[in-house]
């Protein structure tokens, strides 16, 4: 099948689910909410378990409770088995020392380091394979 670029991206737009979305949905015993799903579903590991713990008392109902949300480094790490806070200098652990949200503080930081605070132009997106350029 050969399309036009129009038509290809009409095909593939079609396609992709709307945000928020479950993809997967369980019923009977693997369902949410089934009776007997405990006895079904293997229990966590229990280096988990200690993870998911945290600050709670071990006798605390929610001690199991999962996350709500993930850290950013272990997403990275999941996604493209790249560990974001290992140096690449030397190996060891890397720390986050700050989150700088402010755009006025991100413009000074950028602006006292000698480099642009404006990001790069954006290529157009009828931009054409340069062989000069090697994609490895």
């Amino acid at each position: 099948m050969f399309f036009e670029r129009i038509e290809l991206v009409e095909k593939l737009a079609a396609i992709v689910p709307p945000p928020r979305i479950h993809m997967v949905r369980y019923h009977g015993v693997l369902a949410p909410r089934a009776a007997c799903r405990r006895a079904i579903v293997p229990a966590m590991p229990p280096a988990s378990e200690k993870a998911n713990r945290g600050a709670h008392a071990p006798d605390d109902p929610c001690a199991h409770a999962p996350k709500r949300w993930t850290a950013w480094a272990t997403l990275m790490q999941r996604v493209f088995a790249v560990d974001v806070l290992e140096c690449p200098r030397c190996g060891g652990n890397m720390k986050i020392l700050a989150t700088i949200h402010p755009p006025e503080a991100t413009t000074a930081i950028l602006e006292s380091l000698g480099l642009s605070p404006r990001a790069p132009p954006l290529a157009s997106a009828d931009a054409r394979y340069s062989p000069s350029i090697d994609p490895a």
